[in-house]
This record gives C-alpha cells, structure tokens and sequence, in this order.
C-alpha cells in the first residue's frame, strides 16, 4: 500500500477505535458519527483505484512523450521538448482521472549514455477522502515521487554512412520572395534542418555533409596545379568554370603534368563571392561549421546547375583534387539539388563550342552518369516557371527505390525524387519527405 494511503488508513481506523470504545451515546448521534469513518474507508478505497488507474495513464504518457521526444531529438529537431511536453498533454487529455490533475514535467538528454529521460511529478485531487483534511495525492511511484521514462536515443547502423552534398542555387533569382520570404532564406532554412536532422543535432560523424553553392561559378580551394594555366602544390581559392568538354562530364582526376592541360578546371571571374560566402565546402563532420556557412550564405550571379551538380559528383569521389573519403562500410552517397530557374550560363560542348543548350544537355548527361555510379540524386524545382527546366529536373531526379523494395507497384513513370513546390510550405513538406528518406537509409531506428 502507497505510504499516503496507508496513513489515511491508520487514521481512519484511530477514529473507529474511539467511536467503538463509547458506549453512553444515543443512537441517533452514534450513527452520524459512525457515517465519517464509514465515509473515509470508502474513500480511501476509492481514491485508491483512481490512483492506480491515474499512475498507469500517467506511466503511458510519459514513455510515449519521451519515445517522440527521442526520434526528434536523435534527427536534429530542436523542438524536441516541445514535443514531449504536447504528446504528455495530448494522452493526459484522455484519462478522466488526469482532468484535474497538477503536473510537472521535464525532459533531459544524458549525451554520455546516449538515452533521454522524461518525468512527471505532481498530484491529484482526492474525492471522499478529503472530509478527513487530504487534499491530493502524489501521482509519483518513484522514490523521489516521480514517475519517469528513459530510452536509449536513436543510433546509426554500423553498416551504414552517409556522404551528402547539397548543391544550392545561389543566383541572385533567389533574392526573390515567396509568401513574403526571399527564397534563399527558404532554402537555407530546410538545409540547416536537414543538417540538424540528419547528424543527430551536429554529434554524429558517420554522416559527411558537402556544399555547393553555385551561381555562373563556384568558388572552390585546391592546389594550384589544377588550375589551367599554373603549377605548384600551394592551396589556393579561386572560382572556376566548366572543365573542357567531355571532362565536364567526368569526376576523373585532372593531369596535372603540364601546366596548360586540357583537362584541368579554368578561372572565372567572381566578384563577390567571397564576401557572400559562396564557397564550396568538401564533405565534412564539422556539422557545427557546415551549419554556420549555410546560414551566412547570400545569392550572387546568374545560374549554371551543370556546373553545380559537376562540382557535387567531385566532392563525393575519392579522386583528387577533393579526395573524399572512401568508406569501406555501406555508404550512402547522395545530392540534394535545389533551383528556382533555368539554366542562363554557357557550357562547354565539342570543339570548346558555349551555349546555354549545351549546358542543359551536360546536366542530363551528369546525372545519368552519377546514378549509374550508385549517387541517390534528388532534385527540387522551387517557384520555377520553366516546364523544360522542370521536365530536365524530374528526368535527372533517380527513382524512389522505397515502393519498388517493398513490392509496390510504382506508378507511371515511377516515383521520383523529385520535388516541384510554389510556396514554402510545400518546401517544408518536401523537405521533410527528403530527411526522412535519407534517414530510413542510415538510421536503425527514429
């Protein structure tokens, strides 16, 4: 019997005691004073069974609260407690013992055991049981009268890594508004999240995450040599162009043998690029620093997506000059593109011959060649009003495994991941949809 409850029994049964022990009453006294004890006992009873039936709701609530608040936690969402605390109020809602009730929670994250804790403490009104002076009862089970809930927070697989390159669009379109918001807040916003959600709140280093920021050039850090033109070891940064054609279309390793090979990557001018923060990022578990460059990043320039997505295709192999890391372990390698127009800057084609159309036809042909190489590539057209640029988007996009795997018959065509959205909520959504793939490939749980 709970401490509590055991007391009101002993001080029911006190006043029995006396009651029995006089015998100089009338009857009519006797049976009203008789009625309290009585009253009490039922009582106890009473509120005992709601107690119990309360503490059973409440032990519900809370590992329900603390299992939401853990997949959050464990995928970057930093809303984590609120969460908790709306799943702990939404299961009270449906216990008619807990309408009264005076709770308290709290919710913590133990990083060294990699497990979450959720309690409640607090206390319900008593029924019958209050003619005898108690009010409430605690609602705790625990020795510090609590009741509480911990679980262990969601893990990646031994098995699985991933290595993520997001390719952004940073043309100056992207100053542009949608509901009120320039679109490149939009997408800085579900990229930090997706970065958070991902890497389990910037901890977890069996994920690398690269950027490409790119506009009419990109903005990137090698070693001189594979520059056209110069020589040297020296690190240097400096925006380039498209490699010559077919290099373009090839994340091959530059000669760099002689200085003026024409394999190498060609100079571009760009102005402001630096003062924007447009650099491209190699992959990295420096999530903290990947975070930080996202959120100070601003458009500039006009828009060459073939030349981002050739820049993603090097960042994701182990050649030179970006050499990332070759997992020995199942990786997930993925790209994660998001324009909001056509294609307006040149490309390199045959005999060095530049046009816009053959910058479009080096896109189909690079994401081909990436999903061939085993490259999940997911694309998002955002307020873009070009049905070709849409339909080249769709087509570069590879097909969601997810339905085929589980023996579903995929529509026709099959679904893609591809992702056409007007407005932020729509990009929110689809985001989501792309955390949540990427994260059923390398999460054991979430």
């Amino acid at each position: 019997m709970h401490t509590e409850t055991f007391k009101t029994w002993l001080k029911a049964r006190s006043a029995l005691n006396h009651f029995f022990a006089g015998d100089k009453a009338s009857v009519a006294p006797i049976f009203a004073i008789s009625a309290i004890p009585i009253v009490m006992i039922t009582g106890i009873a009473v509120d005992s069974s709601r107690l119990s039936s309360a503490r059973v709701h409440v032990q519900a609530a809370t590992d329900a609260a603390a299992l939401s608040a853990a997949a959050a936690y464990g995928t970057g969402n930093d809303s984590w407690k609120d969460i908790a605390n709306a799943v702990f109020d939404s299961n009270l809602a449906q216990s008619d013992e807990l309408t009264d009730a005076n709770l308290e929670t709290d919710v913590s994250v133990n990083t060294v055991d990699n497990t979450l804790t959720m309690t409640a403490k607090g206390s319900i009104p008593t029924t019958l049981t209050s003619i005898g002076g108690f009010e409430e009862m605690s609602i705790g089970n625990n020795e510090d009268g609590t009741i509480s809930s911990t679980v262990t927070l969601p893990i990646f697989s031994d098995y699985h890594k991933g290595q993520i390159v997001l390719v952004m669009d940073y043309s100056s379109s992207m100053y542009e508004t949608v509901g009120g918001t320039q679109k490149y807040m939009s997408m800085r916003d579900e990229a930090s999240k997706l970065v958070k959600y991902l890497s389990q709140n910037l901890t977890n280093t069996d994920v690398e995450f690269g950027l490409v920021p790119f506009s009419h050039a990109v903005r990137v850090t090698m070693p001189k040599n594979y520059y056209y033109g110069q020589t040297g070891t020296t690190t240097t940064t400096s925006c380039v162009d498209d490699r010559n054609y077919p290099y373009n279309l090839s994340s091959e390793t530059p000669n760099t043998g002689t200085t003026y090979n024409s394999t190498k990557f060609f100079k571009a001018s760009c102005s402001y690029f630096s003062t924007n923060k447009l650099n491209v990022r190699p992959l990295s578990t420096d999530h903290a620093a990947t975070n930080t460059q996202i959120t100070e990043m601003i458009p500039y320039g006009n828009t060459h997506i073939s030349l981002g997505m050739e820049t993603a295709w090097h960042l994701l192999t182990p050649n030179l000059p970006y050499a990332a890391t070759e997992n020995t372990e199942e990786t997930l390698k993925a790209v994660v593109l998001l324009t909001d127009g056509k294609q307006t800057s040149p490309g390199n084609g045959p005999n060095n011959a530049l046009s816009v159309a053959q910058a479009e036809a080096n896109l189909e042909v690079q994401c081909q060649k990436m999903k061939d190489a085993g490259i999940r590539v997911i694309t998002v057209s955002f307020d873009l009003a070009d049905a070709d640029t849409e339909k080249r988007l769709k087509d570069c996009a590879s097909v969601n495994l997810d339905n085929v795997a589980a023996g579903e018959d995929p529509p026709d065509p099959p679904d893609k991941y591809f992702f056409d959205v007007d407005t932020n909520e729509e990009l929110v959504t689809a985001f989501g949809i792309i955390r949540d793939s990427l994260a059923r490939t390398m999460f054991v749980s979430k």
